[in-house]
């Protein structure tokens, strides 16, 4: 009697630990899909708000901050992790040796005590 105690334990045991793998990993598919969203979101509003209007340098990339600011705002809030939460986005430019241009952009999303960062490097062809 006390053999299926003992396999009964282990298979306990053992079906806990599968759980606790299985919730690791599909914490880790979270934040990783969390970030994805996040660099995707910051891409995009980038490339949407590229100021093309003004003469350029080959090489360099200029952007409309207002209304890249707003759209990334606007995109993250849009977001399911994000939706009922309040979020504080702040923005780090990499800016080129003139000042004028911008190499990248690093975008920090605050909500509820968690800080999450994005990072995009900017860079158009050289020579037009």
């Amino acid at each position: 009697m006390t053999h299926y105690w003992r396999q009964i334990t282990v298979m306990i045991v053992g079906a806990l630990f599968m759980i606790l793998i299985a919730w690791f990993f599909i914490g880790n598919a979270k934040k990783d899909t969390e970030a994805f969203n996040i660099t995707e979101a910051l891409r995009t509003a980038a490339i949407s708000n590229k100021d093309d209007s003004a003469r350029i340098q080959p090489g360099a990339f200029y952007l409309d901050q207002v209304s890249f600011e707003k759209e990334f705002e606007q995109t993250i809030k849009k977001q399911p992790f994000y939706a009922k939460k309040t979020v504080k986005v702040t923005f780090n430019y990499l800016k080129e040796a003139d000042n004028k241009g911008i190499k990248g952009i690093r975008a920090y999303v605050e909500s509820d005590g968690s800080i999450d960062e994005a990072t995009c490097i900017l860079s158009t062809p050289e020579g037009g």
